[in-house]
This record gives C-alpha cells, sequence and structure tokens, in this order.
C-alpha cells in the first residue's frame, strides 16, 4: 500500500507540472496563493505533530528503531508537504503566470495522501511491524551487503525484546526472539549472545514469559537440527542445562518442567527422520542431555521432569531398536545410569508404565529385555 502511494502520487505530481499551462484555469491572485500557503502550514504542522506523538509512545520500545525504521518514511511525505508549501510562497511573490495552478494541484495531492499516509504510519507504528521492518532490513544487510560489522538492527529488535517483556507485550518479544534465530542462521552468530540472554531474562522475570522463552529455544533447536547444525544444537542444548539446574536450585518446579518438555520434545524430533552420521552425532548430545536433567530432577525430587525425560530416553531407545544399534546402545546406557541413581529405577518403572498404556508393547518389552532385564522382569516375571 504505501509503496503504491507514492507511485500514485508521484505520477499526479508529474502531470500537474508537465500539463498545468495547457489547464483552462485562470491564474490565481495573490490572496488565495497567501490562503494556500497558510492552510497548507498549518496542516504540516498538525499531521507531522500527531505522527512525532504516536513516535513518542512507541519510542519507549526502542529510539534506535524509530531511527532506522519510521523516519526514513516520513522523510518522502514531508518532502512533498514542504514543496506544497514552498510554491504558493514562491508564486505569491512574482506576477501572475500560468504555472500558479499548479499550486492547487499539489496542495489537493498533499491533502489527499493524509490518508494513505495515516494507514502507513498507524501501522508502522505497531510494535510488530516495527520488530518485522528491522528483521527484513537486518537480512537484506546479511544477505546482500555481506556486512561483517555489527548490525545496528540487531541491536534494535533486542532492545524491543527487553522492553515488550517490560511492559508484558508477550506478542513483540516473541516476534523479536523469531527475528533474531532467522538472523543467526542467515550468518550472524553473534546473535546468540543476544537470543540467549533474553531467554534467561523471561525465564527469571516473568513466570507468564516462561512458555514463550522455552518454545523459542526449542524453535532454535529444531531448525539448527533440520540444518545439521551440530555447533548450534549443543548451544541450545548447553542453555537447556543451564537454566534447568538453576531451576531445580531454586525450586522452580514450573520452570523446571518446561525446560525438561522442550528437551524430550527436541529428542522425539530425531524418531521422525532418517538419521546420518551427523544427526546420530547430534542426537548422542541430546541423549547426554535428557540424562543430566533426570539426574538433577530425580535429586531435587522433581518427579514429574525426571520421568518426562526418561520417558523420552525410553521413547528413543525403543524407536530405534533393531534400527541403529548406536542409538539404542547409547540410550540405553543413559537410562542404566539413571537406574543407579537414588529413586532412579522407580522413576525408569514409572516412565515404562505411562508408555505401555499408549504404545507398542511388544517393541517396549524387547527392548527391555535385551538391554533393562530387571526392568523387563518386573513387569513379565
Amino acid at each position: 500500500m504505501q509503496r503504491n502511494s507514492w507511485i500514485v502520487s508521484f505520477s499526479i505530481l508529474v502531470f500537474s507540472f508537465l500539463f498545468s499551462p495547457f489547464l483552462p484555469f485562470q491564474p490565481l491572485d495573490k490572496p488565495l496563493l497567501r490562503a494556500l500557503f497558510q492552510g497548507m502550514v498549518t496542516l504540516f504542522g498538525l499531521a507531522f505533530t500527531i505522527s512525532l506523538v504516536m513516535a513518542q509512545l512507541l519510542a519507549r520500545y526502542s529510539y534506535r528503531s524509530l531511527r532506522l525504521t519510521f523516519f526514513p518514511r516520513l522523510v518522502p511525505y514531508g518532502s512533498l508537504f514542504a514543496t506544497a508549501i514552498v510554491l504558493p510562497l514562491i508564486f505569491h511573490l512574482v506576477p501572475p503566470s500560468p504555472w500558479n495552478r499548479t499550486c492547487i494541484i499539489l496542495d489537493l495531492l498533499a491533502f489527499f495522501m493524509l490518508f494513505p499516509y495515516f494507514c502507513v504510519v498507524l501501522d508502522s507504528l505497531r510494535p510488530s511491524s516495527l520488530v518485522k521492518s528491522l528483521g527484513e532490513q537486518a537480512k537484506r544487510k546479511l544477505r546482500y551487503l555481506r556486512q561483517e560489522r555489527k548490525i545496528e538492527e540487531i541491536q534494535a529488535l533486542d532492545d524491543i525484546a527487553t522492553n515488550a517483556l517490560g511492559f508484558r507485550d508477550y506478542d513483540a518479544f516473541s516476534l523479536a526472539l523469531g527475528e533474531l534465530r532467522a538472523l543467526y542462521f542467515l550468518g550472524s552468530e553473534e546473535v546468540w549472545q543476544n537470543f540467549s540472554e533474553l531467554c534467561s531474562k523471561a525465564l527469571l522475570e516473568d513466570h507468564r514469559a516462561i512458555r514463550l522463552s522455552v518454545r523459542a529455544m526449542r524453535d532454535f533447536a529444531k531448525e539448527a537440527i533440520e540444518k545439521k547444525r551440530k555447533d548450534s544444537v549443543k548451544l541450545v542444548l548447553k542453555k537447556l542445562e543451564e537454566e534447568f539446574f538453576e531451576a531445580a536450585r531454586t525450586e522452580n518446579v514450573s520452570t523446571a518442567i518446561w525446560l525438561a518438555s522442550a528437551a524430550c520434545e527436541i529428542g522425539l524430533d530425531f524418531v521422525k527422520q532418517v538419521l546420518d552420521e551427523a544427526l546420530r552425532d547430534i542426537l548422542s548430545r541430546v541423549i547426554l542431555t535428557l540424562e543430566l536433567i533426570c539426574h538433577h530432577a530425580a535429586e531435587h525430587e522433581m518427579w514429574e521432569p525426571a520421568v518426562e525425560s526418561a520417558g523420552a530416553l525410553l521413547d528413543i531407545g525403543t524407536h530405534f531398536f533393531e534400527k541403529d544399534e548406536f542409538v539404542t546402545g547409547i540410550s540405553a546406557q543413559a537410562l542404566q545410569r539413571v537406574k543407579k541413581k537414588p529413586f532412579g529405577k522407580e522413576i525408569v518403572i514409572d516412565a515404562v508404565k505411562i508408555r505401555l498404556g499408549r504404545e507398542d508393547k511388544d517393541k517396549i518389552k524387547r527392548f527391555l529385555k535385551s538391554y533393562l532385564t530387571d526392568i523387563y522382569q518386573h513387569f513379565w516375571r
């Protein structure tokens, strides 16, 4: 809409200058030119005062983002209005001329352009639009300019996400995390620091943003797995481990459950894929994370995340049983180590009970019989 508005406006402007000498209008007298000049000054002041007030309200998210996205859009329309003001002033000082009629055409154009202008302004000053615009600008710089210096739009996105969290604007916060994730995978790997700190901030400061933060890390890992970026998956897994350990230490059960669920979902993503060497290597690291989460959950008597992570290990081992001996073996070894911890055997038994009620019993039975004989004997003596 914005682009079409400017094309139409420019076309009308060109038409008015080229053909106005041939239009059958009488030259405008000086009082009318003076009235046009005064009216356009008043309209200009009103329109841009409203715009700047709206911009000031949004500046609490990030002044940097306004400078990068809003003010460049202000210049074209400001130029049109300035021309519509200056021309009547100029022609007011010279003898009557056929070109004077251009003034009224240009002033009408500026007046009617107020409507698309305010539509564009209202849309661009929404936090979500601001985030998307900054993301697009940063992506263009990464794709085409190949800049190695720090991209200013990334810091603007960080500012918006931080302030959105403070204002409880979870949509803007989630969108900003999504844009940062996309920029990371386009090659701006320093973005991980911003992404990681924002997730930690959400986990610590706002319990209503925990789900958004965990989902963002989960989506980050999913994209890294699809692209077979082992180092990127490791970053997310390490972050999940650190945050889970902190949640367990502070006895923040709800956060621990969300983090454990995210780790389990990452592990179960591999069930839907055909493993190659790269994916097999990544999966072994995921299994280690699930084991660590299970250990810490058991030590702090957090039964739900412990059982869920043990269940994910069981699902992986069962799925790859007789398909991939390496993956099945490391899953079984992780469960063996879990079983040796305090309450570990009870955790594994509970995880098996849950799966027996909803999955292929025969496959679970064969997996347990081959790798966890004591658990097998508990159910099938």
